[in-house]
């Protein structure tokens, strides 16, 4: 990545040369970060438009789909568990 001083990015350069590769390399990494940067508001976005698995239309949706949930149980006195009446 970025600043990693390893022996294959390593070279002697004078004054001049060093400016002019510096510049070059902060343009390249520019260019990334701004890609990078449009790929993210591209997931964001399509994150935002995705619905839950378990999500209906309707209002009435969630409760059909707790009681068929095999997990729930009713537990007698629990404020979680409904009334059948």
């Amino acid at each position: 990545m970025t600043g990693e001083c390893s022996l294959e990015n390593m070279r002697t350069l004078c004054v001049a040369c060093h400016s002019e590769v510096t510049m070059a390399q902060q343009d390249e990494r520019r260019l990334e970060r701004v890609q990078a940067k449009k790929q993210l508001k591209i997931a964001m976005k399509e994150l935002g438009n995705i619905r839950p698995f378990n999500s209906t239309a309707d209002e009435g949706g969630d409760k059909q789909v707790a009681e068929e949930d095999p997990l729930f149980i009713n537990v007698p006195g629990s404020v979680y568990s409904r009334n059948e009446q």
